[in-house]
């Protein structure tokens, strides 16, 4: 019990919620995250679990599925230009993937940045059938999915394009706006 608490006292054991482990893979890219960054995000949603359990589950599955596909988008861009993906990390408010290198090129750069944003923007679009064509009810767990699904797909895609670091969107329109420039210095 004693060694319980000088752990505690030391911050040994609100080290191991900051602990990285791997989650799972996806074609063949690493996710990982800590205990810290799964947490945050449910509790920041319970309201929703005073609510209705199933919303609260939907909504997180959601919010999770959105951070790893967004990121998942960067990666498989990544790899369509020959970058090596090392794995993607998930914190509580987003993530971020990692490479073996930076980009060749400012091209490559934007494109791998344009790839988180265009991901959601591809998952919205299914996601607004469904909310077109079914009457779903957000107080269920698929309803609620689809729901946060569609909405902050785009939300987090339109803030992700804004023009500002540590957003994609600095480099993708710092890329655009400066196209010929780093086009003849990629060369």
């Amino acid at each position: 019990m004693k060694s319980k608490l000088k752990n505690i006292i030391a911050g040994k054991s609100f080290n191991s919620f900051l602990k990285e482990k791997q989650l799972f893979e996806i074609s063949g890219v690493s996710i990982s995250s800590n205990l810290f960054s799964l947490l945050l995000p449910a509790l920041l949603m319970m309201n929703l679990l005073f609510v209705s359990l199933p919303a609260f589950v939907g909504a997180y599955a959601a919010y999770m599925c959105i951070i790893v596909f967004h990121e998942m988008g960067h990666a498989m861009l990544a790899k369509k230009v020959g970058l090596p993906v090392t794995g993607i990390y998930i914190k509580w408010y987003g993530g971020y993937c990692r490479f073996a290198r930076p980009p060749n090129t400012h091209r490559d750069a934007a494109l791998i940045a344009f790839g988180g944003p265009g991901v959601q923007f591809l998952l919205a679009i299914p996601a607004l059938l469904l909310v077109f064509l079914f009457q779903l009810n957000p107080l269920t767990m698929i309803g609620s999915f689809v729901l946060i699904l569609t909405k902050w797909n785009i939300i987090m895609a339109l803030l992700n394009l804004i023009p500002i670091g540590p957003l994609d969107g600095k480099v993708i329109w710092n890329y655009l706006k400066n196209k010929t420039l780093y086009d003849k210095l990629d060369k």
